[in-house]
């Protein structure tokens, strides 16, 4: 069983996410932008900070609330080093198909939600920069709906391999891998019964259901998959997309209790294993969903945005939802986090709507999904990692 340790989770979580958490004025909106020196060279492996780095850099251009604004994330990805491996995971807001599911039907019924052409080439057009190798995404309606988006519009990235399985959830949605490496498992647990992550609900601070109803099952299982470079490298992936909406805290901890569980059984086994628990946990680092990934001490979990590129940079850097909210998270096993890159985690910004637009308000030119993507490099190279 994990140990959770009696301390602030103040040092893994960056300040502006502290600021966010607290309900304090934010900065003003900087978009950070690739500078010259970053297209020439990868970002340093290294723990010291750059002379340059005492200010955000200043953007090419200033975001605003106009309709199509780049306003979360950076305006261009991080270079990727020749020979790593740069994870990533997305949620791409309701990724279907054009063909008619009988299974989905009534309040469910999938016909209406097929992904209109042109916001499939916008997702393609950020996964195509974002150059991930292994792709973690959330909503997708099946593994025939992303094969068939893979053919139509990510032909050429090497996506070769791919995994998406049902996740017990009502409207279809499921988690989803594309890796350009062989996939060597894929299994979710749909049926799982949680109720009994309610026992492990000790000290202060937990919720309990708005309704008074425990769920007995997650809302969409994790997928966990294991895929295998040729190097032999290893790579095991938690995909989550926990329990959305206001009201249900009380199940995102109880989901989130439950992925431990399983995480701790693997890690038990072989505590050296190359893990990371990635996603949309629809919780900032406030919530005590996320906080369960952050507290761990045995094993300590580390956390991805320990890795951004720039520690100092404002709040809107980071954020990876369209309501301003850093919800999208890569949690690493000890053994992972030894392999990742220093200053490597980027959120990669695109089109969004104004910062209060109404939700149904038309879509911007451009607009992809109502998340951002985050990714993190690996050195995969024992020798190279020293």
């Amino acid at each position: 069983m994990f140990r959770f340790r009696a301390r602030s989770p103040i040092p893994l979580i960056p300040l502006a996410f502290l600021t966010l958490a607290c309900g304090q004025p934010l900065p003003p909106a900087v978009v950070v932008p690739t500078s010259q020196a970053e297209q020439k060279t990868p970002a340093p492996a290294t723990t010291s900070r750059p002379a340059d780095e005492k200010k955000p850099a200043t953007p090419t251009t200033k975001p605003d609330d106009a309709a199509g604004s780049v306003r979360l994330g950076r305006t261009e990805p991080l270079p990727k080093k020749p020979g790593t491996m740069r994870l990533a995971s997305y949620n791409v807001e309701n990724l279907f198909d054009d063909k008619d599911d009988p299974s989905l039907s009534g309040q469910f019924e999938d016909k209406d939600m097929t992904t209109p052409p042109e916001r499939l080439a916008a997702l393609a057009a950020t996964i195509k920069r974002l150059d991930a190798d292994v792709l973690a995404m959330t909503e997708i309606e099946s593994k025939d709906a992303l094969v068939a988006f893979r053919d139509g519009y990510l032909k050429g990235l090497g996506y070769d391999h791919v995994a998406s399985i049902d996740a017990g959830d009502p409207r279809g949605i499921e988690q989803a891998v594309l890796s350009r490496y062989p996939i060597v498992e894929a299994t979710n647990w749909p049926q799982e019964d949680i109720t009994d992550m309610q026992a492990k609900r000790e000290g202060q601070g937990w919720a309990t259901p708005s309704d008074g109803k425990w769920p007995k099952r997650w809302a969409r299982s994790p997928l966990l998959v294991r895929v295998k470079a040729a190097d032999g490298y290893e790579l095991t992936l938690f995909v989550v997309h926990f329990k959305a909406s206001k009201g249900f805290d009380a199940q995102r901890e109880v989901e989130g209790l439950q992925t431990l569980q399983f995480v701790n059984e693997r890690l038990a086994k072989n505590p050296n294993e190359n893990l990371a628990i990635l996603g949309d946990f629809n919780a900032t680092p406030s919530a005590k969903s996320v906080k369960l990934f952050l507290d761990t001490e045995s094993p300590r979990l580390r956390n991805s945005y320990d890795r951004r590129f720039q520690p100092n940079a404002p709040s809107e850097t980071y954020q990876t939802h369209v309501t301003n909210r850093p919800i999208d998270f890569i949690f690493m096993s000890p053994g992972l986090y030894k392999d990742t890159i220093d200053k490597s985690f980027f959120v990669l910004g695109t089109p969004l709507p104004p910062k209060n637009a109404d939700r149904e308000a038309p879509k911007p030119a451009g607009y992809a999904s109502d998340h951002m993507p985050i990714a993190i490099d690996l050195e995969t190279d024992v020798k190279k990692r020293g």
